[in-house]
């Protein structure tokens, strides 16, 4: 690479970004904001869907009925409600 090429691509590194590519670079950063939300919503839900098991799992036990019949219903119940109370809370406008 010679001198002129050199200072081509230095001039492109350095030079300031177009008007295009900070509407591209804001977009993106939207996109994985929405993204991260979105994770952290639905791990939310997944905490407590497994609090929900559990706690299925322990009143089937104590009632003498199959504990994977209370993981079920108690993972199942929990899942829902966890989803309505994530739809709920989330941010409207969007």
């Amino acid at each position: 690479m010679d001198r002129k090429h050199a200072d081509a691509m230095a001039d492109a590194v350095l030079a300031e970004p177009t008007a295009q590519q900070r509407a591209r670079q804001q977009r993106l950063q939207q996109q994985r904001a929405a993204a991260a939300e979105q994770l952290a919503r639905k791990r939310v839900v997944a905490w407590l869907s497994l609090a929900g098991m559990v706690t299925g799992a322990g009143l089937a036990w104590a009632a003498a009925e199959p504990v994977v019949t209370g993981l079920l219903w108690g993972g199942l119940g929990s899942a829902s409600l966890g989803w309505l109370i994530v739809g709920l809370s989330a941010p409207r406008g969007r």
